[in-house]
């Protein structure tokens, strides 16, 4: 995709409102979007307002209005996709052992334990950098991924005796957590994270 020489002026003439109002990652998608709508309106040798609908300028600012909804969307996205994977991991982790207990102070400690753990992870998946994870979600990953490994022991110690809710053990149990893995891995397939470029 390889802009005219008069494009990429225009082009590089938006890159400072650009950097002065948006930060990564939106910053690099929004530097996509703009070189192929140049491209596209090039490729069909027609003004780009005629193509777009409005000129280079415009279509800049309405694509850094549109990043705070974009955010609270994606945000949403991820925190629902890790609520529902710590649910199958529970159901997973619980049943492959051969006693399959559901005990409401198990289940919840598990769930949030796993949710910032999951969302820690998915952050650190995604990201184009390494280098560039904010510490907070280090320290994220770090606390949650300790709490994660002991939970049964932080469980003991908090909460001695859970009342167990429902309980089935052998073949039932292995059913079970062979099922919470299955739909873990279908969930995720429908829900791939996709590293940031």
């Amino acid at each position: 995709m390889k802009l005219t020489k008069a494009n990429t002026r225009i082009f590089e003439s938006l890159l400072p409102r650009l950097n002065v109002n948006a930060e990564e990652p939106e910053r690099t998608d929004i530097e996509r979007q703009l070189q192929a709508d140049l491209y596209e309106a090039q490729r069909q040798q027609r003004p780009f307002e005629e193509v777009h609908g409005q000129t280079p300028e415009a279509r800049l600012d309405t694509m850094i209005a549109a990043i705070p909804e974009q955010r609270r969307a994606e945000t949403q996205k991820r925190w629902t996709r890790n609520y529902v994977s710590s649910i199958l991991m529970y159901i997973f982790i619980e049943g492959v052992d051969g006693v399959f207990q559901f005990a409401l102070a198990d289940y919840l400690l598990f769930s949030i334990i796993a949710l910032f753990l999951i969302d820690a992870m998915s952050i650190l998946i995604t990201s184009p950098k390494i280098r560039d994870v904010k510490g907070r979600v280090w320290g994220q990953f770090i606390i949650s991924f300790v709490l994660f490994a002991t939970y049964k022991a932080v469980l003991i110690t908090f909460v001695p005796n859970p009342d167990v809710i429902f309980q089935v053990s052998g073949t039932p149990s292995y059913i079970i957590g062979v099922g919470g893995l299955i739909a873990l891995y279908l969930y995720w397939s429908k829900n791939p994270l996709r590293k940031r470029a």
